[in-house]
């Protein structure tokens, strides 16, 4: 096509105007504009080489691209790397503004999926202040109803349920639906979550789920009582192995264990479970104040209680014997031994002096201490006349009781060995 210059063209309605043929290349001047009403072009545009392309075949547009992939595709090359801290507006591939700076004036984006009943998600940045904005993301609920999900305020605090969080994320929940839950894909039981109970919408739920089989998962659950402001603790499981927050919600899958009371005491008598600890710990009472003496521990740290066999013997001969009855018990609490026992025996063999052997537990080693024992009764056990009677542990890392004699008038002796007797004596001792 040769050179035309032409000053205007004004075709008439309906008419079409062709210009130059394929491959040619029409320049327009600096500053000339084309205005018309009902436009049509026909086939592709191409702007600036790829400032703007229109892919007619496809119906695609592209920014920066002559080959766009999607309905709208922009494109940038630059290779600028991101900074939390730099003004990089004008690199960005594509900016939604509204110019208007009232307050709660937005600038937002619709995702909307279907026709007249669509699902739609608007992504919106709602001015707050100057140079403030939230982020918030809300959806349709009904005809004509939106309801906001999620905000992110401009302090980075994230609100879900809710649009003013109260810290880095806030979870919030209307209903006892559950506010919060975290688990695996698929739908298993294996999770926490935080729920609202359903019975008592002013108590919260702390939920410990793990699935045992495909019929059964196994849950813990910590609950904030409201009205005693307490903590419960408890713990069960429900059949079947998919997470349901009803199932979670249900008190009855979960019977209270313990809990802690407003005053701060350990309440466990709706569990009816035991406090156990590991060898060598126990109740430390360091908190408590210390008597005038030397203090050594202040922990409490074992409780048993049983039967143990007591064992007539002599001194020098140790000799055996045949018991009619023989009975024993012993309570220890921390390192105090209680001990009672009744012994009836006859045909004795031993000599020297009279002791009883096989203490639960071995006295303590702690030189010239001596555990005194109370003789409830003494029969056919021959001892000097004018003295008492007495029985004792001597601490001095040994099991055995001895059996002794105080004299008013003299030194105290042991009692010598008898083959026939019974004694009933009961007391305490220290272990180590």
């Amino acid at each position: 096509m040769s050179e035309v210059k032409v000053n205007k063209i004004s075709p008439r309605s309906g008419t079409t105007v062709t210009l130059g043929d394929s491959g040619d290349t029409i320049t327009l001047a600096s500053g000339v504009s084309l205005t018309g009403v009902n436009a049509t072009f026909s086939g592709d545009l191409t702007v600036d080489t790829d400032t703007l392309y229109v892919d007619s075949a496809n119906n695609r547009v592209g920014i920066g691209t002559t080959g766009p992939s999607t309905l709208l595709d922009v494109q940038k090359n630059n290779a600028t790397q991101f900074s939390s801290g730099s003004d990089q507006r004008s690199i960005n591939c594509l900016t939604l503004r509204n110019a208007n700076e009232t307050q709660y004036t937005f600038a937002g984006i619709s995702l909307y999926a279907g026709a007249g009943t669509g699902a739609d998600w608007t992504i919106a940045n709602v001015r707050q202040a100057n140079y403030e904005g939230d982020l918030l993301f809300k959806t349709r609920t009904g005809p004509s109803g939106f309801a906001e999900k999620i905000r992110v305020k401009n302090s980075g605090n994230v609100g879900i349920g809710t649009s003013s969080p109260k810290g880095r994320m806030s979870v919030s929940s209307a209903s006892n639906s559950g506010e919060f839950h975290v688990g695996t894909t698929g739908g298993s039981a294996f999770g926490i979550s935080v729920l609202r109970d359903k019975d008592d919408t002013d108590d919260q739920i702390l939920h410990f789920a793990t699935q045992e089989n495909s019929t059964k998962t196994r849950a813990c659950e910590i609950e904030m009582d409201y009205t005693d402001n307490a903590m419960i603790f408890r713990n069960g499981f429900y059949n079947h192995s998919v997470y349901d927050i009803n199932d979670a919600n249900d008190d009855s899958n979960f019977p209270e264990r313990m809990r802690i009371d407003s005053s701060g005491n350990l309440d466990m008598t709706n569990g009816g479970g035991n406090i156990i600890l590991a060898n060598g710990a126990g109740i430390d009472f360091s908190a408590t104040a210390n008597s005038s003496g030397t203090m050594s521990s202040e922990l409490l740290d074992d409780y048993e209680e049983g039967s143990w066999t007591p064992v007539i013997k002599g001194s020098t001969i140790e000799g055996t014997v045949s018991y009619t009855v023989r009975v024993a018990k012993y309570v220890k609490v921390g390192k105090v031994v209680h001990i009672q026992a009744y012994i009836d025996y006859n045909s004795g063999t031993g000599t020297g002096n009279l002791v009883i052997e096989g203490l639960p537990f071995i006295a303590e080693s702690t030189g010239d201490l001596y555990s005194s024992m109370s003789i409830a009764y003494l029969n056919n056990i021959a001892y000097t006349a004018g003295r008492t009677p007495m029985i004792y542990v001597n601490h001095n890392g040994s099991e055995r009781l001895v059996l002794g004699q105080s004299n008013p008038a003299g030194a105290w002796s042991a009692i010598p060995y008898d083959g026939t007797g019974a004694i009933i004596f009961a007391g305490t001792y220290i272990t180590n």
